[in-house]
């Protein structure tokens, strides 16, 4: 199986791509459970419980995506180098 390696223009897209989207869930959140929500907390629907779940949700999905950029074993090669 031949593996796709990334060009530098790829990474910088999914990185660009990760911020953009972090970033809006993140002020989605704040907006939500700041003193203004956009949504009523009165507990008459689900609708702001939903609207939180789904911005936590792309948070967790964004990380995990990300995470595929970072070569696990690069740690331990760095610390044989450095004699740690």
């Amino acid at each position: 199986m031949t593996w796709h390696n990334p060009t530098i223009e790829e990474i910088e897209f999914a990185v660009g791509f990760y911020e953009e989207q972090t970033k809006t869930a993140l002020e989605a959140l704040e907006a939500l459970t700041g003193p203004n929500s956009p949504i009523p907390r009165d507990g008459s629907d689900k609708e702001w419980s939903d609207e939180v779940a789904r911005n936590l949700t792309l948070l967790k999905l964004t990380m995990s995506g990300i995470s595929n950029l970072f070569d696990p074993k690069y740690a331990q090669q760095q610390g044989k180098k450095d004699g740690r």
